[in-house]
């Protein structure tokens, strides 16, 4: 089987299901989902696969328009989930959902893992802005740290693959720590990015409203 992105004749963009039996002779099948004008134009970069009992449908929609905070201006990338029927090529859409509220994130593609696990990566770069970087440089953009993927309530989830806890050392804890309208340096944390896992006990909720 082969997904492919287009646009239709009105201009809306749509995902097409083709089948093989060899590999190099391709047979169309079906139209799975188009846009309708209602997510962007030009369908990119589609994905196709299985996850927690629903069939996920990633999606990089061009020129999109901001729908409440659910989407932004520009290029997307939108999960489609739903049911799908093998024996007639049919995709029954349940639910759409941003896949990275991030403006520089697009083409996402997955795999599955030898023990299962669908893992995501991304492009970190969006084409609005790939092109602004000095000139002579080599490289410009990157991709995102490999993300696993679940199905919650009809909505895709993402967490960092398991395998970076291997490289996070130095564990430094402080407990019984009272936040409240102050500045706080804590011994041993510094610097621009921090990983915190954070536990808040009742009777703190006053003192973590009044630090937003």
């Amino acid at each position: 089987m082969l997904l492919c992105g287009g646009r239709e004749p009105d201009g809306s963009g749509a995902v097409l299901l083709f089948k093989s039996r060899d590999g190099f002779a391709w047979e169309y099948a079906a139209m799975l989902d188009r846009s309708e004008n209602q997510y962007g134009r030009m369908w990119e970069c589609p994905d196709f696969f299985e996850l927690d009992g629903k069939t996920v449908i990633p999606i990089s929609p061009q020129e999109m328009r901001a729908k409440g905070l659910e989407f932004h201006n520009g290029n997307n990338v939108v999960c489609l989930t739903g049911s799908y029927d093998r024996i007639e090529y049919k995709f029954k859409r349940e639910n759409v959902s941003a896949v990275d509220y991030g403006l520089d994130f697009y083409a996402p593609q997955t795999m599955e893992m030898p023990d299962g696990r669908r893992v995501l990566i991304g492009w970190m770069q969006s084409w609005e802005s790939s092109r602004f970087h000095p000139d002579g440089t080599k490289w410009a953009g990157m991709m995102t740290l490999p993300r696993e993927l679940t199905i919650s309530e009809g909505k895709l989830i993402q967490n960092p693959v398991r395998e970076l806890l291997k490289y996070r050392k130095d564990r430094i804890g402080h407990q019984n720590v009272r936040l409240c309208n102050q500045k706080m340096t804590l011994p041993g944390i510094s610097g621009r990015i921090l990983d915190l896992i954070v536990e808040v006990r009742p009777g703190m909720e006053r003192c973590i409203r009044a630090l937003r």
